[in-house]
């Protein structure tokens, strides 16, 4: 059960790196930078917890001839989501405040960033490894969740306008390239 406790530790030490850093009108502080530590703290225990608790559900004595199982994909796909999540987030969240700066931009996009490649990085080894996917093919679902996360921000957040028959033309491609490259196995 140490999976369920560094899960358990990882989200309490992001949120309270994030309780932090509330409303916090200083810039480059000693507050601010101890927040930045302890959210990527919390993503660092959070991955390790979920990566010691997907092991629980793996049998390792025929792990290799198996086929992967439903949490095994909901796991990778959750890792590379919210990997992309945590990106869209550090790019595109400026575009909505009024009085920024470089330094204002690279302290919310940094951590945001690092916990991005945490994620990501978890997420296209284990899609490599698990569920035996291919570079191509781990690119399209993740720009698919690119696609999706950056139509919501630009939708909801920015109050965009969005032309629907060309965002779902466009999405409509992404999965057809990623069914492209899943029908022929080599």
């Amino acid at each position: 059960m140490l999976g369920a406790f560094y899960l358990t530790a990882g989200v309490a030490l992001a949120v309270s790196g994030a309780l932090l850093w509330w409303q916090q009108k200083e810039l480059m502080s000693a507050r601010v930078f101890a927040s930045i530590f302890l959210v990527l703290l919390g993503a660092v225990a959070i991955v390790s917890g979920l990566e010691r608790l997907l092991h629980l559900f793996k049998n390792n004595a025929a792990v290799a001839a198996q086929e992967p199982t439903w949490r095994e994909w909901l796991f990778v796909i959750g890792l590379i989501f919210v990997g992309s999540v945590s990106y869209t987030v550090a790019a595109y969240y400026h575009l909505k405040l009024e009085d920024w700066s470089f330094m204002k931009a690279f302290a919310i996009a940094l951590p945001l960033i690092l916990i991005e490649y945490q994620f990501s990085i978890r997420g296209n080894y284990q899609a490599k490894n698990v569920l035996k996917m291919n570079a191509v093919q781990i690119t399209l679902i993740t720009m698919s969740f690119y696609f999706v996360n950056a139509w919501a921000l630009n939708y909801f957040f920015l109050k965009a306008k969005v032309v629907w028959w060309r965002e779902l033309l466009a999405f409509a491609c992404i999965l057809l390239a990623f069914a492209l490259t899943t029908s022929v196995r080599s």
